[in-house]
């Protein structure tokens, strides 16, 4: 049993990094979630006792030029981004000859852990990374970083505050320890693939597919076009399970249930 004098960091990584120093990271998706609020959070975070505070921006930018390096290598054809654990696990189960299609890259979200441990100076393995994120299924990538990443839901958070008479909304805002980039940056991360292989001379087109039914319409058009030739070019696909986009109006995921601010 979880001890309840324990911060609640502690309780919500299961106890597993108990007294570790640690980095924390906020999603776009939570930011764009909470608005203003979001620096609310920042406070509460350091409160907790976090050496720092990251947007995952940074992790975004890092992501999108891996994934144009992937592209070049393998030409033509379907490329499906991996941001979204959820939509990597649509293509697996329902269009299983598309597997080989998403990028093995790591996620935003642990690139911006890993070059948030390294800042911090806990890139020798003490330590950890924890995100804060508005959607549950982003828990799927917990473990990564050498096992370092812990993913908390933002409405387990407020819950746990809630049932210690807190309100993570009270703190007085605080900005992030590292600069916000230019709005906007975040967003279609396939158009920003799509600009990075132009400026390296290669053709490349981009998509972006939200929701899970506009998904399976889309996969099954291309899977229908491949089997007729394919595409002259490489097409980068950026999938969300949620409607409306991940980094756009931040998680819909209907498993996730409601999001207490308070």
């Amino acid at each position: 049993m979880v001890s309840s004098s324990m911060k609640i960091i502690d309780t919500l990584s299961a106890g597993h990094h108990e007294g570790e120093p640690f980095v924390a990271l906020v999603s776009p998706s939570l930011r764009a979630e909470l608005g203003p609020d979001a620096f609310r959070l920042n406070a509460f975070l350091a409160r907790e006792g976090a050496i720092s505070v990251h947007p995952v921006d940074a992790g975004v930018e890092a992501f999108a030029i891996l994934c144009a390096d992937r592209i070049r290598d393998r030409g033509r054809g379907l490329h499906v981004l991996p941001a979204c654990p959820e939509a990597r696990r649509l293509v697996e189960r329902e269009f299983p000859a598309f597997s080989n299609r998403v990028l093995p890259v790591p996620s935003p979200m642990a690139l911006q852990a890993d070059e948030a441990l390294e800042a911090a100076g806990l890139s020798s393995g003490t330590g950890f990374a924890l995100a804060i994120t508005p959607c549950v299924q982003k828990r799927l990538e917990a473990g990564g970083t050498g096992k370092r990443l812990v993913v908390v839901d933002f409405s387990a958070l407020a819950s746990e505050a809630r049932s210690r008479g807190m309100n993570l909304m009270a703190f007085a805002p605080r900005p992030y320890d590292v600069p916000l980039p230019p709005e906007g940056s975040t967003l279609a991360i396939a158009r920003k693939v799509a600009d990075i292989l132009s400026a390296r001379g290669v053709a490349c087109g981009s998509a972006a597919i939200d929701g899970i039914a506009a998904a399976r319409e889309f996969l099954s058009r291309i899977s229908a076009r491949e089997a007729g030739g394919g595409s002259d070019r490489a097409i980068a696909v950026e999938i969300t399970f949620c409607e409306g986009g991940c980094s756009i109006r931040g998680c819909r995921n209907p498993d996730s249930g409601p999001r207490p601010t308070s």
